[in-house]
Parts: structure tokens; C-alpha cells; sequence
């Protein structure tokens, strides 16, 4: 049977009383205690935002014999110690509005920051998945190689991952960047055809289209991604991609014009990433009369359907 001894934590705010629960297994790097809800903190620079949808329906349905432990990370200076959610922050905050005074924790030692922010991404892929900007903002301070490169190709083009409407508990972001929410699309562009692949296709966007909603829509940069790669797989060896003229169409095209001209392909290919993508082709062919200077991929994606 488990039993409870008094542990003292210091704070910036008081001394804490955390009673610590022990057990006869634990891992060494954590410990059981009960700790006073009002010192249990968030960090919003790898956390998602509360959902307070979520938090009411907790709450409504609280129940002490059924209430999660809450995995939280103590942080220690050698001054102060605190304590940070790892997981669990939508059940705190539930407890919080049935009038719970503290809750069963088990307290991880020793992690950094960066090991947080991984141990969050864990926690929460197997259970009611984040979004991909909570999942991508977590793997960034994680320091997930692929998730900072991105942001650094974004920021240097006034973009950040983001979403378009700020939600409680959000971390702030500088209002003169651009939010982008279809990160994972440009993930998978970054993980399949390198960091020059994704420059192309942000510069062709933010050249063409300027900073506009419309232009960094999930099918727009899925189709102009397959358009790049195929092109520079394909033709480029004997015609070079000429961005140039791409920019200078795009100026003339916008974004609902190239979505409206793939579904007239979407019979043809049978899914609307590779209709867009045809859509960019045709559009990137049109102003040169001479159709044999620029060959179409078409028949080639047909083909591979």
C-alpha cells in the first residue's frame, strides 16, 4: 500500500507543501506526489491552447475515483522549483472549476525543456491528437530537425506556422508574420524533396500570389509541390524550370482560378492533388504558343495513377 510523506518545494510565489507518494517500483526518474493545482504552470511555447469545450465536458462529468494523474515535469534553478504540465492540462483545469484544491501527479526530474516538449509530443500522439500546429510547435521546441528548418524557411519569408485565429493560451506571435496552418503539407515537401525543393515552392507562392489565404491552401501546395517535382524530374534536365515565368503568370492566375481549372483533370487522375498539379502544368505551358518547347508530364501522372 502506498504511503504519503511531506516534501517542501520552494517556489517564486511560497513554499509549497507537495506530499509525495511512494511506491515500491518507480522509475528513477520520477516520483508520485500531490500537488496544490494552482502551482501547476503551463508552458504555451510547446503546449496547445485549452479548449474550453473540452474542460466543460470534464468537468461536467468529474468524477474523484476516475480523475487522470497528471504527468508534470519539476523544474529546478537551485533556488526555485516549480512544476510544468506535461500532460493533463485540460483535466487541471477541469478541477479547477469543480473546486478541486489538488491533484495526483506523477512528477518527472531532470528534464530539460527540449525533453518536455518531446515527452509532450509523445504523450499526446496516442491520445486526442493535437493539431498539427500544437504537434508542430511542440516538435520545434523539441528540437526535431525537420520542424525547425521549416520555420526558418517561413520566417525568412515573413511566414510562420500559426493559426489564422488565435485560441486561449496561445504563444504570441509577431503580427507582422504570416500565419500558414498547412505545416504538414510543407513538412512532407521538406522530408521528401529537401530544403531547395521547399524554397521553390514558398518563393513561387509568396513572388506570384503575394500573402494571401487562398495561396497556401492544403491542395494549392500539394499540387504545386508534385508540378515542381515532377518537372524537375522529368524535363528539367532538357528545359530548366524557369521561375521567372511562373511568378508572372501566377500574378495573372489567382489561386481559385488554378483550383478551378483541376476539376476539369479530377476525372482524369482521380485525386484532386495531382488535378491541381496538372492545372499549374497547363498554367505554366499557356503563354508559350510553341507547346512542344515546354512538354506536358501529363500523360506521365496518367499513367501512374
Amino acid at each position: 500500500m502506498a504511503t504519503a510523506t511531506a516534501k517542501t518545494a520552494t517556489t517564486a510565489k511560497k513554499a509549497v507543501k507537495v506530499t509525495e507518494v511512494a511506491e515500491e517500483k518507480q522509475e528513477e526518474n520520477f516520483y508520485n506526489a500531490i500537488i496544490p493545482v494552482n502551482e501547476l504552470n503551463i508552458d504555451s511555447g510547446y503546449q496547445r491552447a485549452v479548449d474550453q469545450k473540452r474542460v466543460k465536458r470534464i468537468a461536467n462529468s468529474w468524477d474523484d475515483s476516475q480523475a487522470r494523474d497528471i504527468y508534470v515535469s519539476e523544474r529546478n534553478d537551485g533556488k526555485t522549483t516549480s512544476f510544468w504540465i506535461l500532460d493533463g492540462q485540460h483535466t487541471v483545469a477541469a478541477a479547477i472549476t469543480v473546486g478541486k484544491k489538488e491533484l495526483h501527479c506523477r512528477v518527472y526530474t531532470n528534464l530539460s525543456r527540449k525533453q518536455e516538449a518531446d515527452m509532450y509530443y509523445r504523450l499526446n500522439d496516442s491520445q486526442i491528437k493535437p493539431t498539427t500546429i500544437d504537434k508542430f510547435k511542440a516538435a520545434k521546441v523539441a528540437g526535431y530537425e525537420e520542424e525547425i528548418k521549416l520555420d526558418a524557411l517561413l520566417k525568412e519569408r515573413g511566414l510562420v506556422a500559426a493559426r489564422k485565429k488565435p485560441r486561449e493560451g496561445d504563444e504570441n506571435i509577431d503580427k507582422n508574420l504570416f500565419p500558414v496552418t498547412a505545416v504538414q503539407q510543407l513538412l512532407t515537401a521538406l522530408k521528401k524533396h529537401g530544403a531547395d525543393h521547399v524554397n521553390q515552392l514558398l518563393d513561387v507562392i509568396v513572388e506570384g500570389w503575394g500573402k494571401e489565404n487562398a495561396a497556401f491552401n492544403v491542395h494549392i501546395l500539394t499540387g504545386l509541390s508534385r508540378f515542381l517535382h515532377e518537372y524537375d524530374q522529368r524535363i528539367s534536365a532538357n528545359k530548366p524550370f524557369d521561375m521567372n515565368r511562373m511568378v508572372t503568370v501566377l500574378r495573372s492566375v489567382p489561386p481559385s482560378m488554378v483550383m478551378e481549372r483541376s476539376n476539369k483533370h479530377r476525372s482524369v487522375v482521380g485525386n484532386r492533388p495531382l488535378a491541381v498539379a496538372e492545372a499549374f502544368d497547363e498554367i505554366y505551358r499557356v503563354p508559350n504558343k510553341v507547346g512542344v518547347d515546354l512538354p506536358t508530364i501529363r500523360k506521365r501522372w496518367t499513367r501512374r495513377r
